[in-house]
């Protein structure tokens, strides 16, 4: 009786589970460098790049160069200056490989390995991060969501047209749009806008609060492309310990995403690719 009953029910979750994956592959694009497309049955879900790839590739050293050489282009302000200073070092004393992994470094390795054609980022501040994403795929639109709070972390934050500054010495050539506001309100009211958009990247990295940043989450999650990298920040800051819970709880609980958290050392990253 135990026996039918399990098999009854893992028929009718595999039942579920089937239906959804075939409406999303039907309506849901594909993201074009980290999905094999297929006029047959699928046997597996295709994803070339999975997150585990993005934490062996981003152990790679080259890339603290190539991150410091960036960094060296931004406006100083007291945190770039102190990230400069640590990859220097980890450039130095990571001989092989270099196991440290931030929200600049995944930014930099996502991009440069699928070059997305549509990136939205809840958290735009000064456009360090718009930045990563233009350098590596300078034709992306870019849509950035940010209230441009005054001093924010105690700090100068004129808004976008400093972004828009960021982005011109990343010889960005795609569209970008900002929208100024609480984005709990100017994401859905976005949504309805443009109902079409699917995105290969989406970083959040804005409202740190329990709340805040688990309606982000839930806002954007269903924008990302399959194949698409969703990215979430501060998953190890010891201000905001919830934070990864909030992962957890929305996407990692998820059938179709598959996961990865890099909390080993500084702030903590946390990133998901859609599976379908």
């Amino acid at each position: 009786m135990l026996n039918k009953l399990h098999q009854f029910y893992f028929t009718l979750i595999n039942k579920i589970r089937r239906n959804k994956r075939k409406k999303n592959l039907i309506t849901v694009p594909k993201q074009k460098k980290n999905y094999v497309q297929s006029s047959r049955p699928l046997m597996f879900d295709p994803i070339i790049y999975p997150p585990s790839f993005i934490y062996e590739e981003a152990k790679n050293n080259k890339y603290n160069y190539e991150i410091l050489n960036f960094l060296n282009q931004q406006i100083s302000e007291p945190y770039i200056e102190f990230i400069k200073k640590y990859y220097e070092e980890i450039s130095k004393s990571h001989k092989e490989f270099s196991n440290y992994i931030d929200l600049i470094k995944i930014l930099f390795v996502i991009s440069k390995i699928i070059e997305p054609e549509n990136y939205l980022e809840v958290g735009v501040r000064r456009g360090r991060s718009m930045s990563i994403v233009a350098n590596n795929s300078p034709n992306c639109n870019m849509y950035g969501f940010d209230m441009w709070l005054e001093n924010y972390s105690g700090v100068e934050n004129p808004g976008s047209v400093i972004v828009k500054e960021e982005l011109k010495k990343a010889s960005h050539t795609g569209n970008v749009e900002f929208f100024n506001g609480d984005s709990k309100i100017t994401i859905p009211n976005f949504k309805k806008k443009f109902p079409n958009i699917y995105f290969d990247m989406i970083c959040i990295d804005g409202d740190h609060s329990y709340n805040g940043a688990k309606k982000d989450l839930l806002n954007v999650i269903d924008l990302l492309k399959i194949g698409g990298y969703l990215i979430f920040d501060d998953t190890n800051s010891f201000e905001h310990p919830f934070l990864s819970e909030v992962w957890k709880k929305i996407v990692k609980s998820r059938d179709n995403f598959i996961t990865q958290e890099f909390n080993e050392h500084g702030l903590g990253v946390s990133i998901a690719v859609r599976i379908f």
